[in-house]
């Protein structure tokens, strides 16, 4: 048997377990293929089946599957990896993720080692990080989670608002004991000069939200994707609109019924346009920009497409805009065929790699 270490998350975020499902369905492994995950997910610790002390020892082959934290807490694997000279490729990343000088040192070792086949990104922030680095084999392709398999013949029941907390300094409580000086220098004095200002633009921005909301035919309900959102969605929404799973295939179905979508969670956004549901997403910050790239590649199989994926960057409450939609209805079955055919370049990708393709049917 042969190992792929995926680089994951689970248990925390579902858009997680939606991009790793899209990766496994673009690497289609072969029967003689294992999988193991590192979970580097919040809070999630580093013992019993993600205790990478055992689970580096039976790698054979690394993936970074998607997500924009393609750095951080992947270290030790990639340190590990071009010690033991262990191939590997990264698939679906997104953002920079680089924070430290140790950081562009580490990847520009593994970016001369040559033990990286190929990197694909989700948007136009990874692919030049990853090009500035020294990765020769680079492409974009569409988020991962585009690729996830869809739920057939699914009614389509609600109008669905997804909401994150916004303006806000959630940060990995490893990042401190990992970059102290990152913290001291970028996070701790964000929040000496921010946080009362932001702390006026969440009180608007939530206020706006629930605007929104009010103005959703029936039926409708509020996502949230992570359970420490839960209760102040609960307090700005009421307890009978806000629904939350630690299931992700719970809220991919949700999506997967959604009449239309709005809101602030981008892997809420994708599952209900791969589902023929036009998208409106609201963004505070440029990791946004994965969804406009994504209307690029689209729009490359059907000029169209792109009119159906609207993203408002926001920073005051009038920033949100009603989008105009074609009058052409979108529709499951159009966009089975292009994603497929976008789906099938990637694959092709992969496919040409000499080390990972065997591991791929």
């Amino acid at each position: 048997m042969k190992t792929l270490l995926l680089s994951t998350s689970s248990l925390w975020n579902c858009g997680d377990d939606f991009i790793r499902d899209g990766v496994l369905e673009l690497l289609c492994p072969n029967d003689d293929v294992r999988t193991l995950w590192w979970n580097r997910g919040y809070g999630i610790q580093n013992t019993y089946a993600n205790d990478l002390d055992i689970n580096l020892a039976l790698t054979d082959y690394f993936i970074v599957a998607g997500t924009p934290k393609w750095v951080f807490k992947n270290e030790q694997i990639y340190r590990y990896c071009l010690d033991k000279k262990i191939p590997m490729s990264l698939i679906g990343v997104g953002t920079r993720d680089l924070i430290a000088k140790s950081q562009y040192e580490l990847m520009k070792k593994v970016a001369a080692s040559g033990l990286c086949e190929v990197c694909l990104t989700r948007d136009r922030l990874a692919h030049e990080a990853l090009k500035e680095l020294g990765f020769s084999n680079v492409e974009m392709i569409l988020d991962p989670c585009f690729f996830k398999p869809v739920l057939l013949e699914q009614e389509k029941k609600w109008h669905v608002l997804s909401w994150r907390e916004q303006y806000n300094f959630d940060a990995d409580p490893q990042l401190l004991s990992n970059y102290p000086g990152y913290v001291l220098k970028n996070v701790w004095s964000k929040f000496v000069t921010k946080s009362e200002n932001w702390k006026q633009k969440r009180h608007e921005f939530n206020h706006r939200m629930i605007e929104v909301f009010n103005n959703l035919p029936e039926p409708k309900m509020v996502t949230v994707h992570d359970n420490r959102e839960v209760v102040k969605a609960q307090e700005l929404f009421g307890k009978d609109a806000v629904f939350y799973s630690t299931d992700s295939n719970e809220l991919f179905k949700k999506y997967a019924q959604a009449r239309s979508f709005i809101g602030t969670r981008i892997h809420g956004a994708v599952p209900s346009f791969i589902h023929g549901t036009p998208i409106h997403l609201i963004y505070t910050t440029e990791k946004a920009g994965l969804l406009n790239d994504a209307a690029h590649i689209l729009s490359q199989y059907d000029p169209e497409l792109a009119r159906y994926i609207h993203v408002d960057f926001y920073s005051k409450p009038d920033d949100i805009k009603e989008p105009a939609l074609p009058d052409i209805p979108l529709t499951q079955e159009r966009l089975m065929d292009i994603i497929g055919q976008e789906k099938k370049r990637a694959y092709e990708i992969l496919k040409a790699q000499p080390i990972l393709s065997t591991y791929m049917q």
